[in-house]
């Protein structure tokens, strides 16, 4: 799981819902304050006192008690773990309280091609396609080969690059219907929430690279 709700080492909160009047950072955006805030909703917490703040300045933060908790998202947990500043107060955050299934995917990001570049460059998108999927497929089989290059092409430190989590993948053709499902549910939190100003439809991308 890579979203996360962390907090100092020697905090006494064991839970969520015992953030009520607290401060509490998330990462900078609208989607990341959105979801800290509907995410402490949930747990009943509707005074928090939540912040945007770079998600690199989220352990050096509470190390110095100058928050109480924030919504973060990996390395930020394993970081703060290592160097006995911080503790992991829930992992799958998101799931549990966007998605309403705590077993629920959750697509935090994506690798994208426009419909107007699969439609004037047809051959070069099936290249570009083709290759990303070789791309994770190497990642999946050789996951302790592909750790040395976080060292270097990524802003993870060093001596975190053997304990990070990797990010998982799915592939456009490996998407289910219950997939889908979940990934309209977490847009419409958006729509709800009038960020979006209409309802965004989740469709599946019909195509054979």
């Amino acid at each position: 799981m890579l979203d996360q709700f962390v907090v100092p080492i020697d905090s006494p909160i064991k839970s969520i819902s015992e953030l009520k009047g607290k401060t509490v950072a998330s990462g900078p955006g609208i989607q990341n304050l959105t979801l800290a805030k509907m995410i402490l909703e949930k747990n009943g917490v509707t005074d928090a006192r939540v912040i945007e703040m770079p998600i690199g300045q989220h352990v050096p933060s509470l190390a110095a008690g100058q928050l109480d908790a924030v919504y973060t998202l990996e390395p930020t947990g394993t970081a703060g773990r290592l160097r006995g500043l911080t503790r992991v107060l829930e992992n799958g955050v998101i799931s549990k309280y966007i998605l309403g299934n705590a077993d629920a995917p959750w697509f935090g990001g994506s690798a994208s091609v426009t419909s107007t570049f699969l439609k004037d460059q047809p051959e070069l998108a099936k290249k570009y396609i083709a290759a990303y999927a070789r791309s994770v497929d190497f990642v999946r089989k050789n996951p302790a080969q592909v750790r040395q290059h976080l060292d270097g092409f990524t802003s993870i430190d060093p001596s975190l690059v053997k304990e990070v989590p990797l990010s998982g993948f799915t592939l456009y053709n490996e998407f289910t219907e219950a997939d889908i499902g979940y990934f309209q549910k977490f847009f419409d939190v958006f729509t709800e929430r009038k960020i979006f100003s209409r309802r965004v439809p989740v469709k599946p991308l019909i195509y054979t690279a």
